[in-house]
């Protein structure tokens, strides 16, 4: 089913932007066929043969709208697909697509920070011109879209409260679509004042209004990139670069399986002649073949006299006749309706393993045992980085809580006054041993979606993930799966999970009690009032919140009784 990407605000269209370029360089490295790239791209009506396509005039167009309140982020965004030079043998990723030059809409403003002059205040005007871009992109598709939101963090400085007003109108038009929202959570100490206020507030419209947030707290990407990607002072490409290849792996179609692996069929790419998806000489080569292949289908598609492809159409990729009885590709609509059942909790956080640099690829040594293990460990520490996870942590078979072990304890040093004390006094009486320090939290998922990519990605027996341990107690189907035989992102074998579980609950429990505490001093609450909002308004934003907040806390391993670990 096709994706409708809406990328709104400063980080909503870097973030989109690195995630389209993402797509490019996987649809170019490995041949997913056309009925996956057309989930993410459209034909372009103005390329009717190969002697229209050019460095500003692509085959393909993303299927995203790019919004902000000023233009220059979402120029540079456009620049982004912009190449020097244009050859008959493309070998850059990004050559055949572009965005769209009319799925724009800028203004010559910012609300200042305030989320209620973006809401109240310039809200209105913005939601009539949304709304049309939204129309006519849909106009495109064969199929009800199911819209994948691409958003701004909530403490934004230009477009704060976007993501509500984008939300609520999107979902009053399209009440049957499926909307995913993809939230970049800040910083603790950021920049804006004002930052705890604007986040609960997009947080409260969020969860109403989609059917599912995906949380990228940009403190894991920070530390991502530092211990996996080697970067000691990330930038924000380099967090939006980590976020996308996130995404990409979990959005990326894919086939369902069962959880023991006895099932599926063959792996996508995985047929006679089509071998891992890369060729052996290189990755220049492939790209050269898989591009010409999007963009020769493309013309012969829409242009009966375009016949100098030596790719037939019917050839299009692997499809369903390739893999017998084989199921159908996974979307959106799945995702959401497995994560997402229970309307009050809607909060998802993503994994991937395993987490390498792309320059040690080729060095790294892949194997499902491992692979598995990784995020089984992150699964139950809530951890989103592999490097400097708690492998400490345990599942106790008895009472399904964490085991200490013991041989972990740091020795205490002996006090003070064992040093001081004078030659003929007495000694001291004995210490009592201190105890033990309590266990950490452990992470319980409400409903989790794995998919798996790479070589024997259909038989693997991935069961270890869905042990009750790690679920909440209620639940009776908690983990579905999905594979593709395909390689992602150079390795052989890769994982990527996203769950609706605990991870989001001391992030948010943070920045509520920082907007608490200003709320309690009444700080800069005037500021809102001026643009039509009271102090009653936020109180109910803050206590929604909580509400959610509070149903996490209250989930409880399975075997255990009692309160969640939280």
């Amino acid at each position: 089913m096709p994706l409708v990407t809406i990328q709104l605000g400063q980080c909503g269209n870097q973030l989109g932007s690195s995630f389209f370029h993402t797509l490019g360089e996987e649809l170019s490295s490995n041949d997913y066929g056309t009925q996956v790239v057309s989930e993410f791209f459209r034909p372009n009506p103005a390329v009717t043969s190969s002697a229209d396509v050019s460095s500003r005039n692509r085959p393909l167009l993303a299927r995203a709208l790019l919004v902000d309140m000023e233009p220059k982020v979402v120029d540079a965004a456009y620049s982004s697909t912009s190449l020097p030079s244009c050859s008959p043998e493309p070998s850059h990723p990004a050559w055949w697509w572009s965005y769209a030059r009319a799925n724009r809409l800028c203004q010559q403003g910012g609300s200042g920070n305030n989320w209620s002059l973006g809401f109240h205040g310039f809200g209105p005007s913005m939601e009539t011109p949304l709304l049309d871009l939204v129309r006519k992109e849909v106009e495109h598709l064969t199929l009800y879209p199911a819209s994948y939101s691409s958003n701004p963090p909530p403490a934004a400085p230009a477009l704060a409260s976007a993501p509500s007003i984008a939300a609520q109108a999107i979902r009053d038009t399209f009440p049957e679509a499926h909307m995913l929202s993809c939230c970049v959570w800040p910083y603790d100490t950021g920049e804006v004042v004002v930052q705890p206020y604007n986040t609960l507030l997009t947080m409260a419209g969020l969860t109403t209004a989609t059917d599912g947030v995906i949380l990228l707290e940009n403190e894991g990407l920070h530390r991502m990139c530092q211990k996996v990607y080697d970067v000691a002072s990330p930038s924000f490409s380099n967090l939006n670069l980590a976020a996308a290849r996130s995404l990409a792996a979990l959005l990326l179609p894919s086939r369902t399986r069962e959880v023991c692996g006895c099932g599926g069929g063959r792996g996508s790419g995985e047929r006679e002649g089509r071998g891992s998806g890369r060729d052996v000489a290189g990755g220049e080569a492939s790209v050269n073949k898989v591009s010409r292949r999007l963009i020769d289908l493309h013309l012969h598609r829409h242009s009966p006299s375009y016949t100098s492809s030596p790719f037939s159409p019917s050839s299009d990729g692997p499809s369903s006749s390739s893999y017998g009885t084989a199921p159908p590709l996974t979307n959106l609509g799945d995702m959401v309706e497995h994560l997402c059942a229970h309307p009050a909790m809607r909060l998802l956080t993503m994994r991937t393993a395993p987490q390498v640099a792309p320059q040690n690829v080729q060095y790294t040594s892949f194997a499902w045992p491992a692979i598995l293990k990784r995020m089984r460990q992150m699964a139950l520490t809530g951890s989103v980085v592999e490097s400097g996870m708690d492998w400490t942590a345990e599942t106790d078979s008895r009472n399904c809580r964490l085991s200490y072990n013991p041989l972990q304890r740091s020795t205490a040093m002996p006090p003070y006054t064992e040093f001081c004390r004078h030659p003929s006094s007495p000694p001291p009486p004995p210490l009592p041993p201190p105890p033990p320090p309590p266990p950490p939290p452990r992470n319980v998922s409400l409903a989790d979606w794995l998919v798996l990519r790479g070589s024997d990605a259909e038989r693997v027996d991935v069961s270890d993930l869905a042990d009750p341990k790690l679920h909440d107690r209620f639940v009776v189907d908690p983990l579905k799966v999905s594979y593709s035989g395909l390689p992602y992102g150079g390795c052989t074998m890769h994982t990527a999970m996203i769950s609706n579980d605990q991870g989001c609950v001391r992030p948010m429990e943070r920045m509520q009690g920082m907007a608490r505490a200003m709320l309690a001093s009444h700080a800069f609450v005037h500021q809102y009032e001026r643009y039509g909002m009271d102090d009653q308004e936020l109180r109910e934003s803050f206590d929604s919140v909580e509400e959610t907040l509070e149903r996490y806390r209250l989930l409880s391993p399975g075997g255990g009784s009692g309160r969640g670990t939280y």
